[in-house]
């Protein structure tokens, strides 16, 4: 409106009163649009940090797979390190076993294992060690706290209906132990 405004005004169709008006709304709108345009700078600006802060403060899965538990802390949360947050279920087909501490040296990956699930009484199912972890972690039996190792094996043929959590029983064939170490172990 302002530039056909101002050609009406070169030819005095309209009065210098009404393009004044015009000028001024122009010049308003103008600025207005300045100001809006600082502002949408500086908001982006506050979103790209406020992106950066946010991918530095997720918290990322260790494995692919399924949510098993109810989310125990709502995003934005501040959580300790080793707190629980979640479990997840890994896609693989395997079984995670933690092995006693006194027992670490006796297994390696690729010793078979065979495994019997309370849930599928009479059946026994055969695999492999694949994984050892480098790492103990503490766990509490009946009052006494030891350290222990988790162990992963994979079942030739995973049975179905085995879910998450369920109690099995493990043997690996292993290093055989020494006779002092059996003495020890039943006390």
């Amino acid at each position: 409106r302002f530039e056909s405004d101002r050609s009406l005004l070169k030819k005095e169709a309209i009065a210098k009163d009404e393009f004044l008006a015009s000028e001024l709304a122009f010049q308003d709108l103008e600025e207005e649009r300045k100001e809006s345009a600082r502002e949408l700078a500086w908001l982006q600006e506050k979103l790209r940090v406020l992106e950066s802060e946010e991918e530095r403060l997720l918290v990322r899965a260790t494995i692919a797979g399924t949510v098993i538990s109810d989310a125990q802390m709502k995003q934005w949360t501040f959580v300790e390190k080793g707190e629980f947050i979640l479990s997840l279920a890994s896609d693989e087909r395997r079984i995670e076993f933690l092995l006693r501490e006194q027992d670490y040296g006796r297994i390696e990956v690729g010793n078979p294992a065979q495994v019997r699930f309370y849930g599928l009484p009479g059946r026994t199912f055969t695999g492999e060690v694949i994984q050892v972890k480098h790492y103990a972690e503490a766990v509490s039996t009946h009052g006494v706290r030891t350290n222990a190792i988790k162990v992963l094996i994979r079942l030739d043929d995973f049975p179905e209906g085995i879910r998450n959590g369920m109690f099995a029983k493990v043997k690996i064939k292993g290093r055989a132990i020494s006779l002092v170490g059996a003495l020890m172990r039943r006390i």
